[in-house]
């Protein structure tokens, strides 16, 4: 900029020059047009870029008055030079006033790439160093392509399940889906001729529903539902020959601190796909602290000037 405000300087000489005691010099003055018209253009060209537009409309302007001002008589060129005069100490005030706001620009930009380097350090913390993880969990974790906190922040529920109404299994109604809480009264096998079904019976002392599974790991199901386990169930209700029943629902083992535990109860609750060893209750606590702790370190990919005009959360 100091290049530009020199090249201020080469037009306003000739210019005092000419209106100096009340213009007395100005019938000595040849080819003052042709030669302002040469500076000027020169000025145009040597514009910053991010100074385009706050310049070049008014160094258009003088251009355009210096374009017929060697065909003025002196009437005229006193009006043409008083006016570029004028549009001078503009762009002289203009220039100071964006000279001053670059510091403040340079120190936005400086602290904003400082930020963007601190963002990229805490978003690219391994997981196993996040309270409650360690290196057994961030290998199953790994097994989800997680590794960094900015992978588990990405790591988006498959599904999000209404908890904030928990119905008793005698009110529940048919082809809807629903949530309970239950216990477990009984875990069995049955076979359906050559089909092997696993049924538990979960009871909250006013009705019993059956929760039925096709498919799936038996092994580790059968161990989950142990007589006397609380679990949570959400899933479409169906009738059944003992009553009410869940084909295959979303599940989670309950235990005495869950009534207090607003993370799986009385709000939408997200639902993430799990892997052997992650579970819904232990992923919900894993992403509640890396949200609360490191959220605020994702960029957005839309700029903070849009954001403000258009009253965006940012």
């Amino acid at each position: 900029m100091e290049s530009f405000k020199k090249n201020l300087q080469r037009i306003e000489q000739p210019l005092n020059f000419a209106a100096k005691d009340d213009f007395k010099n100005l019938s000595h003055i040849k080819d003052l047009g042709k030669s302002l018209s040469g500076l000027i253009a020169f000025q145009i060209s040597a514009i910053p870029p991010s100074a385009k537009n706050i310049f070049g409309p008014a160094l258009d302007n003088m251009m355009r008055i210096f374009l017929d001002y060697d065909l003025q008589d002196v009437a005229g060129k006193k009006i043409k030079i008083t006016e570029a005069s004028l549009i001078l100490e503009r762009l002289k005030n203009a220039a100071d006033s964006f000279d001053a706001r670059r510091p403040a620009q340079e120190e936005q930009i400086t602290a904003r790439i400082e930020d963007l380097k601190a963002s990229v350090e805490k978003l690219s913390l391994p997981v196993q160093f996040l309270k409650g993880v360690g290196p057994k969990m961030a290998e199953r974790f790994a097994a989800k392509k997680i590794r960094t906190v900015e992978d588990l922040l990405y790591f988006l529920p498959r599904t999000y399940e209404d908890r904030r109404e928990i119905r008793k299994i005698n009110k529940l109604e048919t082809d809807k889906t629903q949530t309970i809480i239950a216990t477990v009264a009984q875990t069995e096998f049955r076979y359906y001729g050559r089909r092997r079904i696993l049924e538990v019976a979960v009871s909250d002392n006013t009705g019993i529903l059956t929760a039925k599974w096709f498919k799936g790991q038996m092994t580790y199901l059968t161990g989950a539902f142990k007589k006397g386990t609380r679990v949570i169930f959400t899933g479409n209700v169906t009738p059944n020959y003992s009553g009410k029943s869940m084909i295959h629902p979303d599940y989670e083992i309950l235990d005495e601190e869950d009534d207090e535990n607003l993370l799986n109860f009385k709000r939408i609750v997200p639902v993430y796909s799990e892997t052997e060893g992650l579970h819904q209750k232990y992923i919900r606590k894993v992403m509640h602290a890396a949200l609360e702790n490191y959220s605020r370190y994702i960029a957005s990919p839309i700029p903070a000037e849009i954001c403000r005009k258009r009253n965006l959360i940012n």
